[in-house]
């Protein structure tokens, strides 16, 4: 099985704006809840930075250090 990659900012704005060129931006969102997409949640929130301290209570994806996640990623959602 191929290994699926995290998204990066700039392949979603490119992703986005061929949707919204495509007459979808009035469309809401759902979220894939996992890598496979046994389910679906809807988007709520924008981009955030990771902040010190806001894993203490919920869990890291798998494999991803807090390190890792506060300097390559932003929260979506």
């Amino acid at each position: 099985m191929a290994k699926i990659s995290a998204m990066t900012v700039d392949e979603l704005f490119a992703l986005l704006l061929k949707a919204h060129k495509a007459g979808l931006g009035g469309k809401h969102i759902l979220l894939s809840d996992d890598d496979e997409g046994n389910g679906y949640h809807e988007l709520f929130f924008g981009l955030t930075p990771p902040e010190e301290g806001m894993f203490d209570y919920c869990g890291l994806p798998f494999g991803l250090s807090e390190k890792e996640v506060m300097e390559k990623y932003v929260i979506l959602g």
